[in-house]
């Protein structure tokens, strides 16, 4: 994504100068495609859930809500210092 992101942005300038960065983003992007086509025939790759109700679905949402209002909470009292993620210094 980032080598398709660099030929936009170069593209902007030059198109000729963009043309390798997108021919390099699409072979990455067919050997991705490529992968994945190979694996989903592998026997067990997938599996098929029964369909689920609306309720169920109303009530994930809500706990998702929840948790995200319980974790906010959290953030504001410890302040903001203590979220950084912290390193130990030799």
């Amino acid at each position: 994504m980032a080598i398709g992101f660099l030929a936009i942005v170069v593209s902007y300038v030059s198109f000729m100068l963009a043309l390798p960065f997108a021919g390099l983003a699409y072979y990455i992007l067919e050997y991705d495609l490529l992968v994945v086509s190979l694996f989903t025939n592998l026997p067990f790759s997938s599996f098929v859930l029964s369909p689920f109700g609306f309720k169920y679905v109303v009530a994930s949402y809500a706990w998702l809500a929840l948790m995200a209002a319980v974790t906010h909470r959290q953030i504001l009292k410890q302040g903001i210092t203590n979220i950084c993620i912290r390193t130990k210094s030799d």
